[in-house]
Order: structure tokens, then sequence, then C-alpha cells
């Protein structure tokens, strides 16, 4: 199954190729470009997926927040990909690439979760009480 931005094109020797969707390829790189250079979170470029573009997948069903994080750490959009999954044999696709090795890197630099700031949030009463038997 090709990812969301490309379409499956079968051929007649049966072998599938795939090729770009000139429909939600233009979107898939705009995902890219606003977390790499305007340090968009997942949940933000999900946001504008669902309610600003009313964006859908091929089954005409929205895009999840989960697959919003998939899709900007899959590598096929730029060129390579493993197969099968999590075996370590890595190819280099004959399909366009719709985004740069360099974009990728930015995103996935950007995504990283040790850059995260949790806020630490204090609530109200929390230290007006304490246990009575501890203290």
């Amino acid at each position: 199954m090709a990812p969301l931005g490309y379409l499956n094109q079968k051929l007649m020797d049966k072998k599938c190729r795939i090729v770009v969707d000139p429909q939600r390829a233009p979107i898939v790189k705009q995902m890219f470009e606003k977390v790499a250079y305007e340090h968009w979170s997942g949940r933000k470029v999900y946001n504008w997926l669902r309610f600003d573009l009313n964006f859908h997948t091929r089954g005409n069903r929205p895009l999840t927040l989960s697959g919003v994080y998939r899709m900007l750490q899959m590598p096929i959009y730029y060129g390579p990909f493993e197969y099968p999954k999590n075996s370590g044999n890595w190819y280099q696709g004959a399909h366009e690439p719709i985004i740069t090795e360099d974009l990728f890197k930015k995103v996935n630099e950007q995504l990283k979760r040790d850059k995260i700031v949790r806020e630490n949030r204090e609530f109200a009463f929390a230290k007006l009480f304490t246990c009575g038997l501890c203290g």
C-alpha cells in the first residue's frame, strides 16, 4: 500500500510502482515545511489538516494524530524505504520524492522528544492541605 501522498500504479508485469498523488502530495509537503520551518507541533498540524483544510485519506477518513506523527517519521517521502518492516533491509525507491532529505532531517530534529519542556502546573489548594498521618 502506498503511503499517503502517493498512489499505487499497477503495471502489466505484476509489479506495482508508486506515483505522486497530485491532490495530496502538495499538502504532505506543506506539513513537513510547517514543522521544519515554522516549528509547528504534530497536534497543530493535525488541527490544521482536520479543521482548516478538511483533509481526508484515500479512504475518505480524516487523518489521525498518530497518523500525522507516523507520516513525519517515514523516510519514503524522500527516497529510501525498509522492506520488510523492521528487517534492516533498506532500498532506494524508484519513485519521485515529495521532500528533500534535508527537510526530513529538520523535521525529525524538530520532533525529538528531548526538546519538549513541560509546564509544572500548581493546582488549587495544593499546599493548603497536608496529610494528617505523615504530615
